[in-house]
């Protein structure tokens, strides 16, 4: 499928686009993990990490961002700005957004309402960035992957992948309760809501990517030489 190359103007609306997702994102997170009720399997995991390295909650959703995007290139899926800038912006947010001075809420209703407000945010966040097609974040591009490979439906891939966090999380001891195990089941749900409010398709092949930017640019010069 040939896609066309954005203009400056289209550049820069999808990038604030696709920032804001990542800044949703962050937020999320955050709440996720302040809730009281266990943080979300991914969130989880990155405090472990957090726990056991001198790196902050941010760095270490960088580190597993990057990790993912190198088993990604063995998928021979293509990264492209969004990429990189989901890479790096999920976690200076989740830095950003611990300065806030967020606390963990009194009351189980309370913190159930952080919880499901953390799954709101952090799905209308990953389509919101997605939207932008400018390359898919490690993470999404993971979940897009398996969505297209295996035909199977999202909200059972994210629960996959969910799990499979759950069992790192586990093993370094990473905040764990009950909003965990909400959040591995639940999230493939509201990412599948919001995908549906903007009408997003988890289509991979439809977002602009280096091989696109390379791919123009050579029959731009092409042109240029008849």
């Amino acid at each position: 499928m040939e896609k066309q190359n954005p203009s400056a103007t289209q550049w820069i609306i999808k990038i604030l686009m696709n920032i804001l997702g990542l800044f949703l994102c962050g937020l999320a997170i955050v709440l996720a993990v302040k809730c009281g009720l266990g943080a979300n399997p991914w969130d989880a995991l990155q405090v472990g990490m957090s726990n056991y390295l001198p790196i902050t909650l941010g760095q270490a959703s960088q580190i597993i961002a990057f990790v993912i995007l190198v088993f990604n290139l063995t998928r021979k899926v293509i990264p492209g700005v969004g990429t990189l800038l989901n890479a790096y912006f999920i976690g200076f947010f989740i830095d950003v957004s611990m300065k806030f001075g967020i606390e963990t809420p009194n009351g189980i209703p309370m913190q159930a309402l952080m919880l499901f407000a953390s799954l709101v945010l952090f799905g209308f966040g990953i389509v919101i960035a997605l939207k932008a097609r400018i390359g898919v974040g490690s993470r999404d591009a993971l979940m897009e992957y398996l969505v297209n490979t295996t035909k199977v439906s999202v909200l059972y891939i994210r629960a996959v992948l969910e799990i499979f966090a759950v069992i790192g999380a586990i093993f370094l001891k990473g905040p764990m309760g009950i909003g965990t195990i909400i959040a591995a089941l639940t999230l493939g749900y509201f990412i599948q809501f919001a995908a549906k409010v903007i009408d997003y398709d988890f289509d991979i092949n439809k977002h602009y990517t280096f091989k696109d930017m390379i791919d123009d640019r050579r029959k731009n010069k092409e042109q240029q030489a008849e």
